[in-house]
């Protein structure tokens, strides 16, 4: 059972994932969520997004900067249950609520096959900037960025650079 709440406009995503996987545009891909975790340290009028940088080891986009997330396994009951999971895997951040999905995610292509990524706004628990525990097995390092121009310090392929992009446009980061 879910210890996060549900904005209306995400609960259509609240369906078992098999049957998510079976819907024409999910059928035999590996389902993804990022997940973009929004940060305005007490004080500041600016608001931050958090992204994560993949372990040099990584077979696919090494040393690339990502939002959190990751593929949906099978103890996961829906795809937010996905997003719940791999934040506190990723990052030791607890959601408490899915805010909203943005954009149409993306689909890319590894030696593992399709994958279909869905992305998520959350908020988790805590006030602030909230203290990130990364996993060191997935990734070396993490930043707060504020901004489209701080965009071109952290290495990210052209899908994630176009969705970090939308999210701070879409929780109006542009001051």
């Amino acid at each position: 059972m879910a210890s996060f709440s549900v904005s209306p406009s995400v609960e259509r995503r609240a369906v078992r994932l098999d049957e998510l996987r079976m819907k024409p545009e999910c059928a035999g891909k590996r389902l993804i969520v990022g997940v973009a975790v929004v940060s305005q340290p007490e004080g500041s009028v600016s608001k931050k997004i958090l992204l994560l940088k993949r372990i040099t080891k990584e077979d696919e986009y090494p040393d690339m900067y990502e939002l959190p997330g990751g593929h949906a396994e099978n103890e996961d009951a829906t795809i937010l249950d996905d997003v719940a999971r791999e934040l506190r895997e990723e990052t030791g951040l607890d959601v408490t609520r899915v805010v909203s999905e943005f954009d149409e995610g993306f689909e890319y292509t590894t030696k593992k096959g399709i994958s279909k990524q869905f992305n998520f706004l959350v908020e988790v628990a805590g006030k602030g900037e909230p203290e990130v525990v990364m996993n060191p097995e997935e990734h070396q390092a993490y930043a707060w960025v504020a901004n489209e121009e701080e965009l071109e310090n952290y290495p990210m392929s052209t899908e994630m650079i176009n969705t970090v992009k939308h999210v701070l446009a879409a929780v109006s980061y542009k001051e």
